[in-house]
């Protein structure tokens, strides 16, 4: 690396561990199920069976035979996917949604190795997958995603290969009852309704495999569902066709509140109807604020 690169993958670790050890420190549980086989409650040991879990102490204290019942857990897999189209680059560099994305997906990373927990990096965009990593749990591979997922971080080019994978080809390798964590900001153009109709036909597909999915819906709140954006004329750019619109953002604000609250309630009734977790992650607010909400929800459901 050059030494600009070391300090920046110095600061983006840095960040990585402070948010990590932030929002962890006041959990009793671990937020995913890792590798553990943990006591879970007594009952009644039946003639015959086998003696191997029987609690002889408190036999001993008690007279009574009691069978000890475990709550075994194996290891997780999981799949890190963050959408990298090009309305993922808004609105600023402070706040960009491809940033706060990288942030977040490298400290679940730091979390599933913790665990000892496998997990894969993957990159999409309109046109499929262009960055797949392979799935293991070791520290180096979880350096090395923290390494492939600085560019975005640094809001930097990301290289683009000539071959893509689609979303259901990668969903296809996805093993039964994996963990995805899913970071986009369901942002589609009104002639993309092919690649909005494949995206949700793929996460379906991988609820019937058994597959558990928490969708990151990245939006900046305040421009993006509000619209608030002062009353001065203002040139609006779409990211993804470089299409332009000039607008007076009070005078539309009304519709546009009601048509987004609309779209954000669709979305959120589509995936409690698949079974899929949905968080709405304004990237203007801390990180640190989605990952707490996130993570106690997880623990009290645990």
């Amino acid at each position: 690396m050059l030494l600009e690169e070391v300090r920046f993958f110095a600061n983006f670790h840095l960040l990585v561990s402070k948010a990590k050890e932030g929002f962890m420190a006041g959990l009793h549980k671990s937020p995913f199920r890792g590798f553990s086989v943990e006591f879970a409650e007594h009952r009644p040991y039946n003639p015959g069976e086998s003696s191997k879990h029987l609690d002889w102490k408190l036999l001993a204290r008690t007279d009574k035979k009691y069978t000890k019942q475990f709550n075994e857990e194996t290891n997780l897999k999981a799949q890190i996917w963050i959408d990298t189209s090009n309305s993922m680059r808004y609105p600023s560099i402070g706040e960009l949604k491809l940033k706060f994305s990288a942030l977040a997906a490298a400290v679940m990373a730091t979390i599933l190795q913790k665990q000892k927990d496998s997990f894969a990096l993957g990159f999409y965009n309109e046109k499929g997958f262009h960055h797949r990593s392979p799935i293991k749990s070791t520290p180096s591979h979880c350096q090395q995603t923290i390494v492939n997922l600085l560019p975005l971080w640094e809001s930097r080019a990301i290289p683009i290969p000539e071959t893509y994978f689609s979303l259901e080809e990668v969903s296809i390798q996805v093993s039964r009852r994996s963990l995805v964590l899913l970071f986009t900001d369901l942002i589609w153009h009104p002639s993309e309704h092919e690649s909005e109709a494949l995206f949700w036909k793929t996460l379906a597909q991988l609820r019937f495999h058994k597959c558990e999915i928490v969708l990151f819906h990245i939006s900046h709140q305040v421009h993006e569902l509000s619209l608030d954006l002062g009353n001065r004329p203002l040139k609006f750019i779409d990211l993804e066709t470089q299409e332009t619109i000039k607008l007076q953002p009070d005078e539309v604000q009304g519709l546009y509140q009601k048509r987004a609250l609309s779209q954000q309630k669709d979305i959120e009734e589509r995936c409690l109807q698949l079974g899929i977790e949905y968080c709405l992650s304004d990237v203007s607010e801390p990180l640190e604020k989605l990952l707490n909400a996130f993570f106690v929800k997880r623990s009290r459901m645990m």
